[in-house]
């Protein structure tokens, strides 16, 4: 259960979600004909540093991270606050990363948009390089990390 406090709505994720909601679709429909301008971009940035927090693997993720480094799983209001806690490092994140848009080419299948909204991309090691958001069936923005991110927030 969650409790509301006035610094930690009930709704955090869905505030975060409202921010750009109603201009994503715009947004998307813009880049994808490439007549965007800054604020298109910036609807799209506010999507891909939100998404994390929103999905609905999040609480299942962070408990997953904690457990791994010995950390006691959250309860309650702890996901909530993580999610607070978490957004604002994932923005960090995504300011130093490097982005580019990609487009389906017509002989290949359409791009998969779910309910999670991202896919991480990693290497053979096990190390987080980059992270996938499919937009649309034919659009994406592909995510490539500095070399010091610290993955785990992206998971």
């Amino acid at each position: 259960m969650i409790t509301e406090s006035a610094d930690l709505p009930a709704d955090f994720a869905e505030q975060e979600w409202r921010k750009y909601e109603g201009q994503l679709p715009g947004a998307i429909r813009a880049l994808a004909s490439g007549t965007f301008g800054p604020a298109e971009w910036q609807a799209v940035l506010l999507h891909v540093q939100a998404v994390w927090v929103r999905h609905p693997d999040f609480a299942r993720d962070v408990a997953d991270q904690r457990a791994g480094r010995g950390e006691p799983r959250p309860v309650g209001d702890d996901v909530q606050r993580l999610r607070k806690q978490v957004l604002p490092e994932i923005r960090t994140v995504t300011a130093g990363a490097r982005y580019a848009l990609l487009r389906r080419h017509r002989a290949a299948h359409r791009y998969l948009v779910d309910d999670k909204g991202f896919v991480p991309l990693g290497n053979e090691h096990g190390n987080l390089l980059g992270v996938f958001f499919p937009l649309s069936g034919s659009l994406a923005v592909l995510m490539a990390l500095p070399a010091r991110a610290p993955a785990a927030l992206l998971l």
